[in-house]
């Protein structure tokens, strides 16, 4: 059972009682507990209401772990169920299991070496950092927040951030698309089994990086506000579009008319198709 830290109780607000061997503990001072959850056999899980969850290093929580408001740690080499908060971070240290989805509203989430998610991974105001070697069996979306995965990482779904940066390190593969509104897209020696969409931002794709479907990059008509927020990670100016030598694109290279193309000597893409916008693109 995880061990959730609990501060002194006064023993006249504190009853005990017991059935089986699963104690439930009520009544305890709110002035004076870690956090007041639920930690139980039978796939019950853990949860809180407004105070942090830690599980320990190794341990095994048979059910998801849940925090209304509160951060959420899990120790390295655990086995936990889903992992969820409303409003707080999330960190998984290395060689964790997570039989489940990894959702924060609102919230950074970080992934250790290793990590093993058999759901997606989401937040929609937080950056998502899955280390080295991580593998999430679904899609990876964040909101605004950019998106990283370490050297031979794996993605089995999509990577979507309407405003935020996607960086893939080397060995990287997402099986799905990328996708991001405003936000740079980088790839060193990376793979992309789908699509590439950039609305504002620049694509850099890395020597021996693969992208088996299309690489579209593609501004509006009219860019707006977006054009001067460089914290989102677009651009000032407009995008600039680098594909080194032994990189290469599967699917068609569509392309803005404002977007600077740089394509080495030994890059393996196909003839660029240039369009003025991307309403002008949508409209063909």
């Amino acid at each position: 059972m995880p061990r959730i830290a609990i501060g002194p109780v006064p023993c006249a607000r504190t009853l005990l009682i017991c059935f089986g061997t699963l104690p439930v503990l009520l009544g305890a001072d709110a002035t004076g507990a870690h956090a007041q959850a639920t930690a139980a056999a039978g796939g019950q899980g853990i949860e809180t209401r407004n105070e942090p969850i830690r599980v320990q290093p190794s341990e095994v929580v048979d059910g998801p772990v849940r925090a209304r408001n509160g951060r959420i740690s899990i120790g390295a080499r655990a086995d936990v169920g889903a992992i969820a908060t409303r409003n707080g971070r999330i960190e998984v240290e290395e060689y964790t299991i997570v039989r489940g989805a990894v959702e924060s509203r609102n919230g950074r989430v970080e992934l250790g070496e290793a990590v093993d998610v058999h759901g997606g991974v989401s937040t929609r105001n937080g950056a998502i950092d899955l280390g080295a070697g991580a593998q999430v069996y679904g899609p990876v979306e964040s909101r605004n927040g950019r998106i990283r995965l370490g050297e031979d990482g794996w993605i089995g779904g999509d990577v979507d951030t309407r405003n935020g940066a996607v960086d893939l390190a080397r060995g990287a593969t997402v099986e799905g698309g990328v996708k991001t509104r405003n936000g740079s897209v980088r790839l060193e020696h990376a793979r992309v089994a789908g699509e590439i969409d950039v609305m504002n931002g620049d694509v850099h794709l890395g020597g021996a990086t693969r992208v088996e479907g299309d690489l579209i990059v593609l501004m509006p008509e009219e860019r707006g506000i977006w054009s001067w927020l460089p914290f989102l990670g677009s651009t000032r100016s407009d995008p600039v579009i680098r594909i080194e030598a032994g990189a290469y694109v599967g699917g068609r290279l569509i392309v803005d008319e404002r977007a600077r193309l740089e394509i080495a000597n030994g890059a393996d893409v196909p003839e660029p198709e240039v369009y003025p916008s991307r309403e002008a693109w949508e409209r063909r």
